[in-house]
């Protein structure tokens, strides 16, 4: 099947599915380390099952560690077609470590979009309703 046909994917970092209410729901991997050849693939997979729609996303980790290369955050955090396509970012956790490194995160690369943390995933859910089109 083509994946421009799909509304769910997975890959070794995480679980990607288009919500019918109008949002990207990522699942993040426990423990998952996020390489540059992985942060392409990511950003394929934003790309394709956004179709170039812009749409909020909602990126959920349960896990205890996050773990992105120096390299694969840069080319995140600075790649123009994410920008394109990410109106807002709620980012749902309970586990303090990756909070901080959320928060971290969010301050070395500020985002073109807004951009929150969230304990529990129906309040995330609830903030980025606002911003669908």
């Amino acid at each position: 099947m083509s994946l421009s046909k799909l509304s769910y994917v997975t890959l070794k970092s995480g679980a990607f599915e288009v919500c019918p209410e109008g949002y990207l729901l990522v699942r993040m991997s426990d423990y998952a380390v996020v390489d540059l050849e992985e942060a392409k693939e990511r950003e394929k997979v934003f790309l394709t099952l956004c179709k170039d729609n812009p749409m909020p996303f909602v990126v959920i980790t349960k896990s205890k560690l996050i773990e992105y290369t120096d390299e694969a955050r840069e080319y995140m955090a600075n790649n123009s077609r994410m920008d394109e396509i990410r109106l807002a970012e709620a980012f749902v956790s309970t586990n303090i470590g990756v909070q901080l490194f959320i928060e971290n995160y969010l301050k070395k690369n500020p985002n073109k979009c807004p951009s929150k943390i969230f304990k529990d995933k129906e309040e995330a859910i609830e903030w980025v309703k606002q911003f669908i089109k």
